[in-house]
């Protein structure tokens, strides 16, 4: 298993100079939870990973260490709109209207 998190997990609390306890209580968890993380004895959900990313203002990939850039992940605000799919969404909802006009012919 690797310990990418766990390593800078701990690596950026103490950077800080924060305690298990005080990353602990900000973070929403025990400190008992906290050193579980950070000694690599429990591996965190999602969510917690969301979470500690947004609180040391770094991307998930870094924690997981999938890449040694800290930068935060693009904020959605940033991102370009989703395409237009209306048009789509019309067309299946005309072709469902056939399909069920053929239903109801063949009954």
């Amino acid at each position: 298993m690797d310990n990418s998190f766990s390593k800078r997990v701990s690596a950026m609390r103490k950077e800080r100079g924060l305690s298990q306890k005080q990353a602990a209580a900000e973070l929403g968890i025990s400190q008992a939870l906290m050193s579980h993380y950070e000694n690599g004895i429990r591996e965190c959900g999602l969510d917690f990973l969301i979470r500690t990313a947004r609180y040391f203002g770094v991307s998930c990939d870094f924690l997981l260490g999938l890449t040694d850039d800290r930068s935060p992940a693009v904020n959605s605000e940033s991102m370009p709109p989703p395409p237009d799919n209306a048009p789509v969404v019309e067309s299946l909802r005309e072709i469902a209207e056939q399909i069920n006009s053929l239903i109801e012919q063949i009954k």
